[in-house]
């Protein structure tokens, strides 16, 4: 949180000093566990929050920053789980991010779920399904107070949310093809949303309206 550790996932997690430029913590993954799609610090810089994906199971890890000990392991699925929405074993947690004052925190799965969850307790406090579909890309503001998402199939492609009061805030209904990629820009004021067209559009999140449209790609845009 203040700027001076930075976390990578692979094979394993590991938290490096940025300033010495050396490596001051490895997180040891399960066997069999594929690297987490996301990580971030707690506002406090003193936990880490990370996800998980097996064959058999998805979930949330909660680790001490200082020793690297497994503190809380919250499985979606199984023995142990906690239920998660309408989640299936072939789903996954690609977003999370931590409230401000670090007692909640928030994931956004493959499956279209959006959840809070205390982090004292390690329960699900609330789940929203955010999309009828599945979820292709999931985007968090710095603070993790607002989430953009954008979904498969008949889904209005884009939905901008405030987490805290867990609603829908815009919609974004204009996009004719599939959205890949998600990006707050601008000081979080807009947003960038790029696909199957070919085409960067960005959007003012608090009008709504349509910024500008960025094209020169000549085929689908997988990444901002």
């Amino acid at each position: 949180p203040d700027g001076r550790y930075l976390i990578t996932g692979g094979a394993f997690v590991q938290t490096w000093e940025i300033e010495a430029g050396k490596s001051v913590l490895t997180l040891s993954l399960m066997e069999k566990e594929l690297g987490p799609k996301d990580a971030c610090f707690s506002p406090d810089g003193n936990f880490i929050l990370t996800t998980f994906k097996t064959q058999a199971q998805s979930g949330l890890c909660i680790w001490n920053h200082t020793n690297g000990k497994l503190i809380r392991r919250i499985n979606l699925f199984g023995e142990n789980s906690v239920g998660f929405g309408k989640s299936s074993r072939n789903s996954s947690i690609e977003k999370i991010g931590f409230s401000q004052d670090g007692r909640t925190f928030y994931a956004i799965s493959s499956d279209g779920s959006l959840s809070t969850w205390d982090f004292a307790t390690g329960r699900s406090l609330q789940v929203i399904e955010a999309h009828q579909d599945w979820v292709l890309s999931a985007e968090l503001t710095h603070d993790s107070r607002y989430a953009a998402t954008s979904g498969a199939g008949t889904d209005p492609p884009i939905r901008v949310w405030d987490l805290e009061k867990s609603r829908n805030i815009r919609t974004f209904s204009e996009h004719t093809s599939v959205i890949n990629s998600l990006l707050f820009i601008g000081n979080e004021k807009f947003l960038a949303a790029a696909g199957h067209d070919k085409k960067i559009r960005i959007w003012d999140i608090s009008s709504g309206k349509l910024v500008q449209v960025l094209e020169g790609h000549t085929d689908l845009i997988s990444s901002l």
